[in-house]
């Protein structure tokens, strides 16, 4: 587990500022389809600079991150600590250092992937209340019709090998399903939600997005090359000195099972 808690320190400062956020409709749809009383105590596994986290303390949870990574860690400190009811723990999926039985929702946003998953759903249950639930939440780039982002998709295979490989491992909803239970018609069994969260960004967000990713080259010459091919994407592309980055946000949820 070390390279994967540690993968993310040195892109934490260009995480925090450019990797999208969370829409609060997020937060309304979960409660209406899972219930979350009011002032629910939420953990945000994997919490990292707390974008996950902010929704739920907007819509007056208490939410605990749980965060191996120091650098990320203190990202979440300097973007929520002052706000009431958030805490950030030094854990892990694995290991969060939560009591028994002492949340309400265990959210985790575009992390699943890192987890050792047989570990972590027993970690889960263990600090989940009765009733409580778990949602797997990504945003999800819709490259297949945008003209932008098929062209972004092409990029990357073209200039990050290692996005291949990633691409190669279970997709979110596959490693939701076997988290949470596939083939369940129990009420808490698997749902997913779609929730629309377009992004404007100028190229310094365009170029900040691109840098926060892990897959991406870190030395020259294929680090040059794929900043050269993003800067003509994003020429290309942009109205008004921004592009259109259409995201949707999609959350796996329900309970854990028996």
């Amino acid at each position: 587990m070390t390279d994967a808690t540690r993968r993310f320190d040195a892109l934490a400062d260009d995480y925090a500022r450019y990797r999208p956020g969370y829409p609060r409709a997020l937060v309304d749809a979960l409660r209406a389809e899972r219930g979350l009383p009011r002032g629910a105590h939420v953990a945000d596994v994997a919490c990292g600079t707390g974008l996950l986290a902010e929704p739920f303390l907007e819509d007056g949870c208490r939410v605990t991150g749980v965060e191996p990574s120091a650098a990320m860690r203190a990202h979440a400190h300097a973007r929520l600590g002052a706000r009431p009811g958030f805490r950030a723990l030094d854990g892990r999926a694995e290991a969060t250092g939560l009591p028994a039985a002492s949340v309400d929702a265990i959210v985790a946003g575009q992390s699943l992937h890192w987890f050792d998953l047989p570990r972590a759903r027993a970690e889960f249950a263990r600090v989940l209340r009765p009733g409580g639930w778990v949602a797997c939440v990504w945003n999800d780039r819709q490259h297949s019709t945008e003209p932008l982002l098929v062209e972004y998709e092409a990029l990357l295979h073209a200039h990050c090998p290692a996005y291949g490989a990633a691409l190669r491992a279970a997709t979110g909803e596959a490693l939701a399903r076997g988290f949470l239970g596939a083939d369940r018609v129990d009420p808490g069994a698997l749902r997913v939600l779609h929730v629309a969260n377009p992004q404007q960004l100028d190229w310094e967000a365009f170029a900040g997005r691109a840098r926060s990713a892990s897959y991406l080259p870190r030395e020259d010459p294929g680090r040059a090359a794929v900043f050269a091919a993003l800067r003509a994407l994003f020429e290309r592309h942009q109205r008004g000195d921004c592009v259109a980055f259409t995201l949707d946000t999609l959350a796996y949820h329900g309970t854990l099972p028996g």
